[in-house]
């Protein structure tokens, strides 16, 4: 089986798009599983791997809202959470983010948390573990991206897909791009 093709990340749209997908997002700690679903959504912005927001009734694990916070330019003001590992007494300190009054455009990912792949947890899209973005302030998976110039697809097969359906206005920004998911 050939390997999958991966998403241009110069491709995606600014300001970002968001759209819900129907990937498997899974979330481990030493083999546990602390978070999982297929009812999350990723926000694609220029330059970036994807953000994926997942429901908070997905996670099996404590959460506790931080006095931390930060404004993005695009979603508006971020509420970071503090999460409690499992079969420790360790508190993991804002690694994970969410948008309790998103701006115009991200109302859909009210209630719904983002996190760091940096911590010291592991998370996989679709079986895939995937690699954190560089840094520490975005949160972006490292999961079929390449940072070329040529955008291709997910999967080869479309009749096995759906494809990203970027809002005529921002097309514009991301000629060529013929993104889909399985």
């Amino acid at each position: 089986m050939p390997p999958k093709p991966k998403l241009n990340v110069q491709s995606f749209p600014r300001p970002p798009h968001l759209e819900k997908v129907p990937r498997n997002v899974l979330v481990k700690y030493q083999n546990q599983t602390i978070a999982e679903t297929k009812d999350a959504y990723w926000a694609l912005e220029t330059h970036h791997p994807p953000t994926y927001y997942l429901p908070q009734t997905s996670f099996a694990i404590p959460l506790h809202k931080s006095t931390h916070s930060s404004f993005c330019e695009w979603k508006g003001r971020a509420t970071y959470w503090n999460i409690a590992l499992p079969g420790t007494a360790e508190i993991v300190q804002n690694k994970a983010w969410s948008y309790e009054s998103p701006t115009k455009g991200f109302e859909p990912i009210k209630g719904f948390l983002s996190l760091y792949a940096n911590a010291p947890w592991e998370c996989y899209v679709d079986g895939e573990k995937v690699e954190p973005q560089e840094g520490d302030f975005y949160g972006g998976f490292e999961s079929f991206m390449q940072h070329g110039t040529t955008p291709v697809s997910f999967d080869q097969d479309a009749s096995q897909s759906t494809e990203i359906n970027i809002p005529a206005k921002q097309r514009t920004r991301v000629s060529g791009i013929h993104a889909t998911t399985p």
